[in-house]
């Protein structure tokens, strides 16, 4: 990509679990020198907040309210890398239990923890030179955002890489368990009745089911330059 053109201010990507929005996500943004942030970041903060607090899961009242005491600030660290802290302290490994993984799409689905989530996304989006990633970033955060990008992948390459994975293992167990895991959070979140996964219609399409992350960035960078006519 010709850096001397201007770029997007403003890049929602969204797409399924395990589809290489976060991984290709971060890879744009380290290119661009913008902030990057990953919204299912936030929704495991709520979620391991309210464990801490052992509170209900079915509480809706009760994690909203949460959700609201919850301030998030996205800054730049040493070395240009984003980091996300709740009131001042950085998140943690902690965030990725299979505690947390559990109950965190019954917690992201509490419209009042979305409506919590979605004001202060808006907020660190609207500081601009950001990549933000999530299930409803050009459709609800950033529905006037420069560029949308919708990246899929089969749920057999989806759950492939969930096996493959290193280090923060959302999913764990044998093949079929992950696949059905998968298959059953594309239902759980394509159906939810507040902000459902779906893709922007203005957003391009991009299946990376045969793309390492570093092609799909490659393809966006193309895209980028094509749509706008050698603008970004």
């Amino acid at each position: 990509m010709d850096y001397s053109q201007p770029k997007p201010d403003r890049v929602a990507m969204d797409g399924p679990s395990a589809s290489g929005k976060s991984t290709v996500g971060a890879i744009l943004a380290e290119r661009w020198r913008y902030r990057f942030l990953d919204t299912g970041i936030m929704y495991r903060c709520v979620t391991y907040y309210a464990l801490q607090q052992d509170m209900d899961m079915a509480d809706e009242r009760m994690l909203g309210r949460l959700a609201e005491s919850l301030r998030f600030e996205l800054s730049y660290a040493v070395g240009g890398e984003s980091v996300l802290t709740v009131h001042g302290e950085s998140v943690s490994g902690e965030l990725w239990t299979d505690a947390v993984t559990a109950s965190v799409s019954m917690v992201s689905a509490v419209g009042a923890v979305r409506r919590s989530m979605v004001r202060q996304q808006r907020e660190i989006g609207s500081q601009g030179r950001i990549v933000m990633v999530g299930r409803d970033i050009g459709t609800v955060v950033m529905p006037d955002a420069d560029l949308k990008v919708y990246l899929d992948a089969s749920a057999h390459a989806r759950a492939t890489r969930r096996m493959l994975q290193n280090g923060n293992v959302v999913e764990s167990g044998t093949y079929d368990e992950v696949l059905a895991a998968i298959e059953r959070r594309d239902e759980y979140d394509s159906n939810r009745s507040h902000s459902p996964l779906t893709m922007a219609a203005d957003a391009v399409y991009i299946n990376t089911d045969d793309l390492t992350a570093e092609e799909a960035v490659d393809r966006i960078e193309q895209m980028c330059q094509q749509l706008a006519g050698e603008a970004c």
